[in-house]
């Protein structure tokens, strides 16, 4: 593994060093924390709704946001703080703009189940994540990993920061 286990004291630590082609984003699980939402709104840089249309409240307040993690951001700071162990969502290092990460995060918000029914996949649920990215087939992973370098997703316990890294066909977890 070449990636720190805490993206969030990573960040703060390598400050405007990151190359240009790489960013940091996190999928906010609004369900997690009814305060998400309201600090999302004053983020004051790319922050997006996974969800398309408009939204009745409720759903708006607890849908997943992407948002584009900067070092210095209160919200990073918060979220190494506040949000460790609280299942508030993932974050990645991705090669791609913020727009192309939106629209194909989008492509998995909802499956098919064996019986034709179709549901949604809260994937950026760290404590589904966790378990899904292990057992991908190639094709799965060719998906997850088409952008993304490197996931960061709360260990069970929710004391640390598991890292997911693909290597061939398989995914490589370190601490």
């Amino acid at each position: 593994m070449n990636e720190t286990s805490d993206p969030a004291k990573h960040f703060l630590s390598q400050g405007q060093t990151k190359p240009q082609s790489t960013s940091f984003y996190a999928i906010v699980d609004g369900a997690r924390d009814p305060s998400l939402h309201g600090h999302l709104r004053t983020l004051g840089r790319p922050c997006a709704c996974l969800f398309a249309g408009p939204l009745e409240p409720q759903i708006e307040r607890a849908a997943p946001y992407l948002v584009l993690l900067e070092p210095e951001d209160a919200f990073t700071k918060r979220w190494a703080t506040e949000g460790r162990g609280q299942s508030w969502g993932i974050m990645f290092r991705a090669q791609a703009d913020f727009g192309t990460m939106w629209r194909h995060l989008r492509k998995r918000l909802e499956v098919a189940l064996p019986d034709g029914r179709r549901v949604l996949f809260r994937f950026y649920d760290p404590r589904v994540l966790r378990d899904y990215l292990p057992g991908c087939s190639s094709e799965e992973l060719d998906f997850w990993f088409q952008y993304a370098t490197t996931y960061w997703i709360e260990a069970e316990d929710g004391a640390d920061l598991l890292v997911f890294q693909r290597q061939g066909d398989t995914v490589v977890i370190g601490r």
